[in-house]
Parts: C-alpha cells; sequence; structure tokens
C-alpha cells in the first residue's frame, strides 16, 4: 500500500501545535431507530439479497464499562440480505479497530467456514479482518481471517446466550501483502490495551484491500445465528472500548465554599474534567478544570473547591446548586456525568466555623453564618490576648460569609479569632464565639 503523506503532515502540524489526537472515533451504530424498522431505511445499504431484511429488535446488548450498548439491537439470522454502510473516513494505513457487542445463539457445526461481520472497502468490494463463528455440541468458537485466506480459530470455549465483546484489529501496512490482524474475544474486565490478543494472523500471501471505509453485516445460509449491538470503528483502542469509569461523584458546603470530590476505577485517554454549575439545570457554566491521568486502570481521585465568594468575602446566596463533570478524551470526544445537588440553605443560627486549613502556612479561610444582619466584629488575638489583626468591622448581611487571613507577619504558634455579631434587632442578643487556629511555618 502507499504512504499516506497529508496523514504524516497533519501527525506533524498536531504535535506541533500541542494538540495530538491520540485516536478518532470513526463509526459507532447503536441501532437507536424504531422498533422493528428496516436496516436499509436507517443508512445501510443492501449489499446481496432481497429477502428476509434485518429489522431492529427492542433488546439492546451491554457490557461493562464499553461506552455503546444503548437503543435496540438486531439479529443475524441464517438467510436474508448481506449490509455495508460507510464509516466515516477512507483509511490507507495504520490500525483499525473494529468493535462490537455480539450475543451467538447458534453456530454452525461443519468443516467449512461461515463468517458474519467484517471490515471493507469502498461498497464493501472487498473485504478485511473477517469474524467467523463455528460450534460443536455445546460451545463454539470464534475466528478470525485477513482477507481471503482461510482463517484460524479459538477453541470452543465460548458459551451461547451470552454476550461477549469483540474486537477486531486490522492493520494496514506499507507494500503489498503485508496487513495483518488480530481478535481480541472479552467476557471480564476489558484489557487498557492490546497487547494480548485472543489470537492473531501474520502478513498472508492474499491480496490487500486499497482502502478500509466500511462496515460489513453478512447474513447467509448457515446456521449462524447472533445478537449484534453496539458496533464501533476507531484508530484507537480506547475509543474502541474502554472510557472513563466514573464510580464516585459527591458535594458537600463547608465555610462558604462547596467541595467536589469525584474517583475513576480506570481511565483510557482522559486529558481531563471541566466542572460546570447550574442553579437551574439550565445554562450551565464552566467554573473549573482539572487534569486527568491520560491511561490508568487503578484508582484516582479527584477534588475541586467551588470558592464562590472566596475572593470578595462576600455570602453565597441561599438556594441549591447542581455540577456536573464533562469528561474530556485527549481527542476531543467527551461526556457528561450525572448531576449532584448541594442544598445550600440559609442558616438557622449564629454560627464560627473553625478555620481551613488548620494548621496553616501563610493562608486560611475563617467562615461564619448570620441568622440576622447584623455589625460583625472579627478578631485575632495571640495567646496573652493581644490583639493581633482586626478582619471585619463592618455590617453583614444575613447569610453564610468566608474571611481570609494572612498570618506571613506572625511566628508559629497558637492564635484565637473571636466573631462577635450585634444584630440589628435591638432586643436580640449578641453572639461570640471563640476559636484555636495554629500557625505552622
Amino acid at each position: 500500500m502507499k504512504n499516506n503523506l497529508l496523514f504524516f503532515l497533519v501527525f506533524s502540524i498536531f504535535i506541533l501545535m500541542g494538540n495530538f489526537c491520540w485516536g478518532q472515533n470513526l463509526f459507532e451504530e447503536n441501532f437507536d431507530y424504531g422498533v422493528g424498522t428496516k436496516l436499509e431505511n436507517n443508512g445501510w445499504m443492501i449489499k446481496t439479497g432481497s429477502s428476509n431484511s434485518v429489522v431492529i429488535e427492542s433488546n439492546n446488548l451491554s457490557f461493562p464499562n464499553y461506552p455503546s450498548s444503548s437503543g435496540g439491537s438486531i439479529n443475524i439470522d441464517a438467510n436474508g440480505s448481506c449490509y455495508y454502510k460507510p464509516i466515516n473516513n477512507v483509511y490507507k494505513s495504520g490500525s483499525i479497530y473494529f468493535s462490537a457487542l455480539l450475543n451467538i445463539s447458534a453456530a454452525y457445526n461443519s468443516s467449512s467456514d461461515h463468517y458474519i461481520l467484517s471490515l471493507g472497502s469502498n461498497s464493501a468490494g472487498s473485504l478485511a479482518g473477517k469474524l467467523y463463528l463455528k460450534g460443536n455440541d455445546s460451545n463454539f468458537a470464534f475466528g478470525i481471517s485477513k482477507t481471503s485466506d482461510a482463517p484460524i480459530y479459538t477453541d470452543y470455549i465460548y458459551n451461547f446466550n451470552a454476550t461477549y465483546l469483540v474486537v477486531i484489529k486490522y492493520n494496514i501496512i506499507d507494500g503489498s501483502q503485508n496487513d495483518n490482524v488480530s481478535l481480541y474475544v472479552i467476557d471480564g474486565k476489558i484489557p487498557m490495551d492490546d497487547s494480548s490478543p485472543t489470537i492473531a494472523i501474520a502478513s498472508t500471501s492474499t491480496n490487500d484491500p486499497s482502502t478500509i471505509e466500511t462496515v460489513y453485516i453478512r447474513q447467509e445460509l448457515a446456521s449462524n445465528k447472533a445478537n449484534l449491538d453496539g458496533i464501533r470503528v476507531s484508530t484507537s483502542w480506547s475509543l474502541a472500548s474502554l472510557p472513563v469509569e466514573l464510580t464516585s461523584f459527591t458535594g458537600k458546603l463547608f465555610s462558604n465554599k462547596i467541595y467536589l470530590k469525584w474517583s475513576t476505577a480506570t481511565e483510557i485517554n482522559n486529558f481531563g474534567f471541566d466542572i460546570e454549575r447550574t442553579s437551574s439545570l439550565r445554562n450551565w457554566q464552566k467554573i473549573g478544570f482539572v487534569c486527568g491521568h491520560g491511561n490508568c486502570n487503578s484508582t484516582n481521585n479527584y477534588s475541586y473547591i467551588d470558592a464562590e465568594g472566596w475572593n470578595d468575602e462576600s455570602a453565597l446566596k441561599p438556594g441549591i446548586f447542581y455540577y456536573r463533570l464533562k469528561q474530556i478524551d485527549n481527542d476531543g470526544t467527551f461526556s457528561y456525568s450525572k448531576e449532584i445537588e448541594v442544598n445550600l440553605n440559609s442558616p438557622s443560627r449564629f454560627t464560627l466555623e473553625q478555620n481551613y486549613p488548620n494548621p496553616f502556612n501563610p493562608l486560611t479561610v475563617i467562615g461564619f453564618r448570620l441568622i440576622e444582619d447584623s455589625h460583625v466584629h472579627l478578631k485575632v488575638y495571640d495567646m496573652l490576648g493581644n490583639e493581633v489583626k482586626t478582619l471585619v468591622d463592618e455590617n453583614r448581611k444575613a447569610g453564610t460569609h468566608t474571611v481570609k487571613f494572612d498570618a506571613s507577619r506572625l511566628s508559629s504558634g497558637v492564635y484565637m479569632y473571636k466573631l462577635t455579631a450585634a444584630p440589628s434587632d435591638e432586643q436580640a442578643v449578641n453572639f461570640t464565639d471563640v476559636k484555636k487556629m495554629l500557625v505552622l511555618k
């Protein structure tokens, strides 16, 4: 095959710009059309046959942490039309990953070979990376071939009526008859990379297709029967198989700041997270960004502080706030987490909160809550009772407030801070409280 000079130039430009994409998702098919509608009425084209059209089924397949498995599904039967559909590009070099969810109910029990899925060239004129099925009395095997060569098979270890994630990796290599293909059959945790295929075929003497640009579904006279869902075609293992797995996302209010925490179990090509907030579940606003860990198969913990009102020392308005995460891959694709709710209610009593962080050097934040408009004194003292700093001496509205304290001019040691709040209602009783804090340098 010919070198693709344009690809090389674009690749180089992306590196220089700092925007290199780790992979591109070329195609996704979840069969989320109307139940009972024909495949040929939803963007697929008939290659051969005109009977037994494939129709959309009401069920869908699922697999843990696999990103494509929504809507409906289709049944590949023993007889009927064969279909193809273009992917979003024409590829003449590199690796192509073709993944799908399959639930096999019958497989041809014979010495002959019969395939059900494949990649293809223009209009599926030439096929590559063919996926085969072969059964025995109780189980079945998956098989793979590069093009027109004889397939190789796994052992007969796969169960009927169980859902498997199948990934075909087709490598387009410069020159003729040099391409190779690998098959991954996954029934548990999705591997982090493509280093351990289930079976693989090195280069053979059969001709290579000139391009890869279609997905092909085959029905034939053999007794292969499969439920198919969640097709993806990509140029990277991560986009073909595993996204970022978010395991928790929480938010708590402390000292007029909302502390967001979340964890991931696995990450593939995770560029990072946009943090978004709204008070109405509409008009989401980006308030921050946290970098991801790229590729990782262990737990990662993240946090972000929404310090609304922290800089200007003003009060947050009582109410309910909603937060969500926009997880962004290295290639720019993204998905949203579920929303979480944080309730910032009006305070029910006067409160002086413990400073945070504590111990600190040199900055800390002191929070307090007022149930009424009040004249507030907030002062810092040393342990001998000498006033060190007046932080607040003014009227403040009812609500939650925070104040920054900079101890860069103080020596290490224990200090006290005292809040006195005199409500504007002259009949109300003044509130006073004292707490300790530790400067540690």
